[in-house]
C-alpha cells in the first residue's frame, strides 16, 4: 500500500461516524460471506478470495478503523460458516 493511500485510509477511519462504520462492517461481512460461498462452490480460489477481501478492507479503511484482529475474525467467521454449509 502506498504511503498516500495509507494516509487517506487512516484519515477516513478518524472521520468515520460510528453508525457509518457499523454499516461498513455489516456490508463487508455480507460480502465476505458471499465470497466464501464462491470459494467452497469451487468458483474462486481461496488465495484470490482472501487477497481480494484483504485489499477491500484496507482500501475502505476498515483495518485502520477497527484493527487487524477484528477484521480477521470477521473473515474467519465468514469462511467458517461457508465451510459448514457448502453450496449444493
Amino acid at each position: 500500500m502506498s504511503v498516500l493511500r495509507q494516509a487517506k485510509s487512516e484519515k477516513q477511519a478518524l472521520w468515520t461516524p460510528p453508525e457509518k462504520l457499523q454499516r461498513q462492517l455489516e456490508l463487508f461481512s455480507i460480502r465476505a460471506s458471499q465470497v466464501a460461498e464462491h470459494v467452497f462452490a469451487g468458483r474462486l480460489l481461496m488465495a484470490d478470495a482472501v487477497e481480494t477481501l484483504h485489499d477491500a478492507a484496507e482500501a475502505s479503511g476498515l483495518y485502520a478503523a477497527c484493527g487487524y484482529d477484528q477484521i480477521q475474525k470477521l473473515l474467519a467467521a465468514a469462511f467458517e460458516s461457508a465451510a459448514q454449509d457448502p453450496p449444493s
